[in-house]
């Protein structure tokens, strides 16, 4: 008996992993709504963690291509540590960029490499925003996408990259942040911006059934951010789980995400 139930408990183990895994994505669909007049779609791409010199899911791609989605915005992490890791991913970043405007930030993987990662995704037409600013024109509305460099690089240089990058925006119009780490919340309420889209916390990567993130990078056990949507010093912020992993390349039950948020106007 006591084999039984230790074979039924490690099966059942084994089916959490692999449902967690990174062969099993999750489409997750949100709504953001907004007192300005503009209506679109982002698809968030947040920790990709690619670590394969040669090759990549496939499978996943094409369903993220099945998307519908007029921004692509990739909140860092895209690669583990090295830049080659980038090259089986190339076909899709340009499928993407043939389709909506593409934008990234830097994460903490790419720290020791990350302007090498700008260059390289620039020439794919990626719009890298290192601590700056661009303005959109999407279904006839106007946006501000503010994109800054990793938390810590940012905090080395006592966050004036974050200033530089919001500079001065035009009133009434929308504006996206972009960061790889939430933490960033504490540091851009006086800026009001609309909406912030963050990863880095990959969901806590290893979870159990009704529990909050156990452990999350860097940040240690039961973290101050999870993932899903959060508003602190004024701010709207959404964590993306994101789709890889670090150090050991397994999600327990925590199933690889890509989110697609829609932002419409309050009466929309």
């Amino acid at each position: 008996m006591i084999l039984y139930i230790a074979g039924a408990v490690a099966a059942a183990a084994g089916m959490a992993s692999y449902i967690g895994s990174m062969r099993w994505l999750k489409i997750k669909h949100e709504r953001f709504r907004t007192d300005k007049n503009i209506n679109f779609r982002i698809l968030q791409i947040s920790d990709f963690h690619a670590n394969s010199l040669k090759r990549t899911n496939e499978r996943m791609w094409e369903k993220i291509h099945a998307l519908d989605f007029d921004l692509v915005a990739i909140t860092g992490d895209l690669i583990q540590w090295r830049l080659g890791e980038i090259e089986p991913i190339k076909p899709h970043l340009l499928r993407l960029v043939g389709r909506a405007p593409v934008l990234y930030v830097d994460g903490n993987h790419e720290k020791y490499i990350y302007e090498d990662v700008y260059r390289e995704l620039d020439k794919l037409g990626v719009t890298g925003l290192y601590n700056r600013r661009v303005t959109l024109e999407i279904n006839g509305a106007e946006l501000d996408v503010v994109g800054v460099g990793d938390y810590y690089k940012l905090r080395r240089e006592g966050f004036v990259g974050v200033r530089e990058a919001f500079g001065s925006r035009r009133a009434g119009r929308f504006t996206l942040v972009l960061s790889h780490q939430p933490t960033i919340i504490d540091k851009i309420g006086g800026y009001a911006p609309d909406l912030l889209l963050c990863g880095h916390t990959h969901g806590g990567q290893v979870r159990f059934p009704f529990l909050p993130a156990m452990i999350s990078p860097e940040k240690g056990f039961f973290p101050r951010f999870d993932h899903g949507w959060y508003k602190e010093n004024g701010v709207d912020m959404f964590i993306s789980k994101g789709i890889g992993a670090t150090h050991f390349n397994v999600r327990f039950y925590n199933r690889a995400e890509v989110a697609v948020i829609e932002v419409c106007n309050e009466q929309g």
